[in-house]
């Protein structure tokens, strides 16, 4: 950014962005206060002169406690269970089932793809043999949510799923079969739950899952 377009509007409009920012990422209830201040900051690198940048950063540390409790606030109308209490119960169930059901995975459907292997291996922690017996999965990316959050809380997210062969030779029929398998268990799952889900069984199709989020807990 030229210097001869920064100024004190600019500035103090971008400071409320960082607010903006720090609200959506708490109300997904996934990142700690470190990594929140750092994203929201982040967002505006290209934005703000590097010579601002410590002074974004004490701004955002400073406002967070306060972002917070806005956030503790909302809960004062939710709920006593909410969505997100229930869809931690189906993941809960799913992985009893041997199904990892991962919420606001990494980035997209690449990187979340390529991070199952340590997904299963935190899993495997405190889950013994969870890895080992794991048959199958699914996950929706977290890379819009923040924004989508600060706007409202009713979300619809798409799920990826798939299966874990059980042998090195397998036939793309065969990976079809269970892989669609896997994915009418998590659809199951869900609507045993309460939830609408959008799916036509169709491998190629993301299983859309519609959902209030209100979350009161971190994901794990």
């Amino acid at each position: 950014m030229a210097e001869d377009e920064w100024n004190d509007e600019l500035r103090n409009e971008l400071l409320e962005s960082v607010c903006g920012y720090m609200l959506g990422e708490v109300r997904l209830g996934k990142r700690d206060d470190e990594e929140i201040v750092f994203i929201a900051v982040d967002r505006l690198a290209d934005e703000i002169p590097e010579e601002e940048v410590p002074l974004f950063e004490a701004h955002a540390i400073k406002q967070l406690p306060l972002v917070r409790q806005r956030h503790e606030a909302e809960q004062s109308d939710w709920p006593e269970e909410t969505d997100c209490d229930r869809l931690d119960e189906v993941q809960d169930e799913l992985q009893e089932d041997g199904i990892v059901f991962w919420q606001a995975s990494p980035c997209c459907n690449t990187c979340s793809q390529s991070e199952l292997p340590d997904r299963l291996r935190e899993i495997d922690e405190d889950d013994p043999g969870f890895a080992k017996e794991c048959r199958g999965y699914a996950f929706f990316h977290d890379q819009s949510l923040p924004d989508e959050l600060l706007e409202n809380s009713q979300l619809l997210v798409y799920l990826s799923y798939g299966w874990f062969p059980d042998k090195d030779d397998v036939s793309e029929t065969e990976y079809a079969k269970q892989a669609l398998a896997i994915g009418e268990e998590v659809c199951d799952a869900l609507e045993s739950a309460g939830f609408r889900v959008d799916w036509t069984g169709d491998l190629s199709k993301k299983i859309g899952l519609h959902i209030n989020w209100q979350r009161r807990t971190q994901l794990s």
